[in-house]
């Protein structure tokens, strides 16, 4: 019996730990070639702290992530999420490049073609 209430505290604290984006993704993000002017109150994807979803309900939480420097000035994102929309859920590899413009590249086991975004950061 103390185990099984060992087990389950452990289990409620690591999502309270949980990794977290990191702030330079943080914020709501358009396709780059939309132009329309109230493209950000429908935007594409949502970055929070420990949360990010689309515009076609899929949420995804970080499981762990790790930064990877391309450059001085650049630095990428891989970070393992745990997705879920409406009773699909799936793990999947993300790789994030940010700046004023943010590549998202997500990478899913059984799907052969990786998903990739090109996003502008709403003003």
């Amino acid at each position: 019996m103390k185990t099984v209430f060992l087990v389950g505290i452990l289990a409620i604290s690591a999502n309270t730990w949980a990794a977290e984006y990191p702030n330079d993704m943080l914020g709501n993000w358009i396709d780059l070639k939309n132009n329309q002017q109230n493209a950000c109150q429908n935007p594409q994807l949502v970055v929070e702290k420990k949360l990010r979803y689309n515009e076609f309900d899929v949420e995804c939480v970080p499981t762990s992530i790790k930064a990877q420097k391309v450059s001085d000035t650049i630095t990428k994102y891989i970070a393992n999420e745990q997705c879920q929309r409406e009773d699909s859920k799936w793990q999947q590899t993300t790789t994030f490049s940010p700046g004023g413009l943010m590549l998202v590249t997500e990478k899913r086991d059984g799907i052969p073609e990786d998903n990739v975004l090109r996003l502008k950061k709403c003003q």
